[in-house]
């Protein structure tokens, strides 16, 4: 379900980042992982991509669209999809009052991974080694969806 880091492949990633440069960053940081980039500007554009695509990793911005990590536009979103679906989504959250890698906050804020803007150049690995984290951490759920399904 998770990307193979071995052998990349046509995932999808939305990017819902403020600056150009952070946009750039985080593309050249995807990309190598087999990662089909898709951009967007406003909240309204990010969740007509949402809706229409299936993404394996979101990236945001904390203050994307006017919001705060708290009452975001995007992010509130994500408690509206079936728990089957959001499983599957690697959903990074970026601000500058965020502790990279802080477990505790990605809890608090409902997402996989926070980061501080400086930490945009090690997206590649962090995200790399969640998605890994996560397979492993499913694995036994999927192993039981798959042999319910086959089942059914």
């Amino acid at each position: 379900m998770n990307p193979s880091l071995s052998s990349p492949r046509d995932f999808k990633a939305l990017l819902c980042l403020g600056s150009q440069e952070s946009v750039e960053t985080a593309t050249r940081q995807l990309a190598p992982l087999g990662f089909e980039v898709h951009t967007v500007s406003t909240p309204e554009q990010a969740l007509s991509h949402w809706y229409s695509h299936f993404y394996e990793v979101m990236v945001v911005c904390d203050d994307f669209g006017g919001g705060d990590a708290q009452a975001h536009p995007v992010l509130s979103q994500l408690t509206t999809i079936p728990l089957d679906l959001r499983r599957k989504l690697f959903v990074v959250l970026v601000g500058p009052n965020l502790v990279s890698q802080s477990r505790m906050q990605a809890f608090t804020l409902s997402v996989d991974l926070v980061l501080c803007p400086q930490d945009l150049p090690n997206l590649k690995a962090l995200v790399g080694q969640g998605l890994v984290q996560n397979g492993q951490f499913y694995a036994a759920f999927y192993e039981v969806e798959n042999l319910l399904r086959k089942e059914a």
